[in-house]
């Protein structure tokens, strides 16, 4: 997201409304369930649409978080 750095949260709530404010529609938000062995990610579009009909999921580990990133 613009203004914050990869991997960074926001600080504030301004900057967390800023940052959803910056959503266009070129945009994929990717919502990913964090868990000890197996994660879920699910896809949507700007709009909060589901662009999936299915949940995903990978392992939690280098390989697995290698091979969502080729999914997405």
């Amino acid at each position: 997201m613009m203004g914050l750095s990869k991997g960074s949260k926001p600080n504030t709530i301004k900057e967390a409304l800023l940052s959803i404010e910056r959503i266009s529609t070129t945009h994929l938000v990717v919502g990913i369930d964090m868990a000890k062995e197996t994660n879920m990610v699910q896809e949507t579009n700007y709009r909060g649409i589901v662009l999936t009909n299915r949940h995903h999921s990978f392992s939690n580990n280098k390989e697995g978080f290698k091979k969502q990133q080729r999914w997405i």
